[in-house]
């Protein structure tokens, strides 16, 4: 749906960053239950919200592609104005939950109230719904991630 291939390029390598990540996420907070140690300070919420931060980044980045290309009339640059104008011409999936998910990313971002331990993957998994749905991403990306004990693991997309 993106007509301009470098920011098409640009806004897939973003989201499979972003589920790489997640996948680095969930194989470390994993791993660490060996020490209980993330889990007991509550530091696991800390990476897994940021995350949500990027994930809207991407969705916004899209988004004001397709206004800039005419495919949304919107004279807003604010995200909440974007997703509201782009009803008339996107055929959204699940606006509700990506608009919660936006919502949340305010409140990490402007609050500090960061999301409950595994919230972000129902966040994650509505953002690539819409991105696939408006041909943005050609199929959802399953990131993967290994820990080692024989060094750094290469992630993979």
């Amino acid at each position: 749906m993106i007509q301009d291939a470098e920011v098409s390029t640009a806004i897939r390598k973003s989201w499979e960053t972003v589920r790489i990540v997640e996948a680095q996420i969930d194989a470390n907070l994993n791993f660490s239950l060996f020490s209980l140690v993330p889990a007991m300070s509550g530091f696991c919420v800390v990476p897994e919200s940021l995350l949500l931060v990027f994930a809207i980044s991407v969705l916004e980045d899209a988004l004001r592609e397709l206004v800039k290309e005419g495919k949304i009339s919107c004279s807003s640059a604010k995200l909440k104005k974007i997703m509201l104008e782009s009803k008339a011409s996107l055929l959204w999936q699940d606006f509700d939950t990506v608009d919660e998910g936006r919502e949340l990313r305010n409140r990490i971002a402007h609050e500090k109230k960061f999301l409950e331990q595994h919230d972000h993957h129902k966040y994650l998994n509505a953002i690539e719904n819409e991105l696939v749905a408006w041909g943005i991403l050609e199929y959802r990306i399953q990131g993967s991630y290994k820990i080692t004990f024989g060094g750094p693991q290469e992630p993979q997309a």
